[in-house]
């Protein structure tokens, strides 16, 4: 399945207002710390705000300042939110998104230059949340999500193995389940191209699934990272899943 377009109902402000936005917050508690497997964070090495959100490298090797996109999610700052039937909050340098209808989503969306060329690398600490039934849910883009021509989703479908779904081609599903409750690091890379463009995931160094001559370039170019939950589709009926330590680059990202 492709991604859902969205309309009439988005929550969008400008990158210049960032966590300003805030919608469809009825019905959700906050989650408990427990749930946090007793750390505050994936990385709980890093804390932005010991140096007033100048976080010199995340892992000793990505300068954030020389990267894309690069937050340990303290905070919202830099994104806009997009939630419907859904949740975003920020819990103990968390993101925590969550979904409880059919076709919600729940995400921060960071916006940049277009980027037309070359390869992208991105590294993040992703966890499944619960027993949910994985359906096909969107955990993250890399394009223009605006777009039909969209670039690249990373979906979360058959009980949570991870399908590649460029914007035109055929997906690609992993052979491996991810697992749930526990923090995986993503890691992966995106060499872009109309026809051309290429893609590949791993999982704690583990590759989960590698396609070739597909389009992961929108016509304007990548304009944006989407995270949390960008898309759920009609036969999803809940979804948690919850993000820390995300960077987009130019150069491969380790894990920490």
């Amino acid at each position: 399945m492709h991604r859902a377009r969205l309309t009439v109902g988005t929550c969008l402000l400008a990158v210049l207002i960032p966590g300003a936005c805030g919608c469809g917050y009825f019905g959700y508690e906050p989650i408990p710390i427990s749930r946090l497997d007793g750390a505050p964070d994936a990385s709980p090495t890093v804390d932005a705000g010991s140096d007033g959100g100048n976080l010199g490298a995340l892992d000793g090797s990505v300068p954030c300042a020389s990267a894309i996109v690069c937050t340990t999610f303290d905070d919202t700052s830099g994104f806009s939110t997009f939630e419907s039937s859904g949740l975003v909050q920020i819990v103990s340098g968390v993101l925590d998104t969550q979904t409880t209808a059919p076709g919600g989503y729940a995400s921060l969306v960071a916006t940049f230059p277009a980027i037309t060329s070359g390869t992208l690398h991105f590294r993040g600490h992703m966890r499944i949340v619960g027993s949910f039934t994985v359906t096909d849910v969107n955990p993250w883009m890399i394009g223009n999500r605006f777009e039909t021509d969209f670039g690249m989703d990373f979906d979360l479908v058959g009980g949570g193995k991870l399908r590649l779904n460029p914007s035109s081609g055929v997906s690609s599903d992993s052979t491996i389940t991810l697992a749930r409750d526990t923090w995986l690091c993503i890691q992966g890379s995106i060499v872009l191209g109309d026809t051309g463009g290429s893609v590949e995931v791993r999982s704690d160094g583990t590759t989960l699934v590698t396609q070739s001559n597909i389009d992961t370039l929108p016509p304007n170019g990548v304009q944006h990272v989407s995270i949390g939950i960008d898309w759920t589709s009609a036969a999803q009926a809940n979804t948690r899943i919850q993000w820390d330590d995300f960077v987009l680059a130019r150069t491969p990202v380790p894990c920490n």
